[in-house]
């Protein structure tokens, strides 16, 4: 069976089987979509907030947002999400990452992923396209005419459920509602120090792991520990430096499944230890669908 995409991002392999095509008229509004299944509803121009503040100066992001939003952010969700990550930089620019997976579920691959970040026809910050892998992994994404965060942590999570989708035959609808459930309610954030370009800088990181806990896990028994680890800190192009997922093996030597998106120029120490998962709950009726419930 195809696989059907429901949001405006489809992978090369399976665009012929896109509902509608992208047109710059309506790219912000692609894309605020997107954004809205990720944060909940549209607060954005871009990937801009109107109801967030970046603190300048900081060697992390740091946001704060506003009492005029109708529900609380997280500081995960608004560092991840809905911060200002675009305008310090000198325009034009390209942020550069190379992507990398590994593991023994299956063969590895190498790749690229470029954000191009260019002034707006007024002046301001800014313009945004990218490519996101290429060949079989390619990515088609829709342009950003007036962004302010970087949208390759959302072009990376929905790479990402996407392939949870084609590994387990689940929903990208459930997935996506349990890591924005963890980046929302169960995220760790942490001060870390890394290397860029040679030189020790420091930053946050922000660590999830969706699945530990999920009472549907009987289904995707192989993925539960997967961990999610993203690499923030202003003293770096774009904000993010990196995002990387890991799945362990049950043997405990070569992880099943690793996944990392790196800034050209970035070296990280290595992953934190993932959480044992609780006691496995009871397996799901068969009629029970997954996900079948609505995101948050």
């Amino acid at each position: 069976m195809p696989l059907m995409l429901d949001c405006p991002i489809a992978t090369t392999r399976h665009r012929r089987h896109q509902d509608a095509s992208f047109e710059p008229s309506s790219a912000r509004t692609l894309f605020a979509a997107l954004l809205r299944r990720w944060v909940g509803r549209i607060l954005v121009l871009g990937l801009g907030v109107a109801t967030c503040t970046a603190h300048a100066g900081a060697a992390a992001p740091k946001v704060q947002a506003e009492a005029t939003t109708a529900r609380d952010f997280s500081q995960a969700e608004t560092q991840l999400l809905m911060s200002d990550q675009l305008s310090r930089l000198k325009l034009p620019s390209t942020l550069n990452y190379t992507f990398v997976r590994r593991g023994t579920l299956e063969p590895g691959f190498e790749d690229k992923v470029s954000v191009r970040v260019n002034r707006k026809g007024s002046g301001g910050c800014c313009v945004v396209d990218s490519n996101f892998l290429s060949g079989e992994h390619k990515v088609s994404l829709p342009p950003i005419d007036d962004a302010q965060g970087n949208p390759v942590t959302l072009y990376f999570l929905e790479h990402d459920i996407r392939e949870m989708k084609r590994l387990t035959k689940g929903s990208t609808t459930y997935f996506r509602k349990r890591v924005r459930l963890a980046i929302y309610g169960a995220a760790t954030i942490d001060a870390v120090q890394f290397d860029y370009r040679g030189q020790p800088v420091k930053g946050h990181q922000i660590v999830v792991e969706p699945y530990l806990d999920d009472p549907n896990r009987a289904r995707f028994e192989t993925m539960i520990q997967k961990q999610y680890v993203f690499t923030l800190s202003d003293a770096v192009p774009g904000v993010v430096a990196a995002i990387r997922t890991r799945v362990p093996s049950a043997q405990g030597v070569e992880p099943l499944w690793t996944e990392a998106l790196l800034l050209e120029g970035v070296q990280l120490p290595p992953m934190p230890a993932i959480r044992k998962a609780a006691a496995a709950p009871s397996a799901p009726s068969p009629a029970a669908p997954l996900g079948a419930s609505s995101p948050r």
